[in-house]
């Protein structure tokens, strides 16, 4: 297959002339625009670019990475390729020291918890004679029942 610069990648960058490159292969897929599930731009924003790291983001399925082989024009230039790493290597980022931060800790203590028994309520109270007045009318009841019947 051909060999193509990236001088010559990157000159196919519209919707009508849409190139991309993928792992270092060359795919002219204007003729699927239309039919990208993503849309149009996604496709075109990256035209006569490198799209490798943004394909594989997105998560693909096996058949996008089957549908790239129908459009299969050729590899970058191997020394293309090497220029371009260079260019993208002489960029400098200017850097400033920071200070460092010093985050004091002081100890902390958390009383124990007491655990109290709660109030009794006069309800409470109320209830029990309720209940126990019942016992004692069934049992008296149950006690005349008896005798009743000797």
């Amino acid at each position: 297959m051909a060999k193509l610069t990236l001088e010559e990648i990157a000159k196919h960058n519209t919707e009508k002339d849409c190139w991309i490159i993928f792992k270092g292969k060359v795919y002219e897929v204007s003729d699927y625009l239309e039919d990208h599930p993503g849309g149009v731009e996604i496709i075109t924003d990256l035209a006569g670019q490198d799209c490798t790291e943004d394909f594989e983001d997105v998560g693909h399925s096996q058949e996008a990475y089957d549908q790239l082989e129908d459009y299969y024009i050729g590899d970058v230039d191997g020394d293309s390729v090497e220029a371009g790493v260079e260019v993208v290597q002489k960029i400098e980022v200017e850097t400033k020291p920071v200070k460092p931060v010093v985050v004091e800790s002081k100890p902390v203590s958390v009383p124990k918890p007491v655990y109290k028994q709660p109030k009794k309520a006069e309800s409470d109270d109320n209830n029990m004679l309720l209940i126990a007045g019942g016992v004692a009318a069934v049992a008296a009841l149950g006690y005349f029942l008896i005798i009743r019947k000797k």
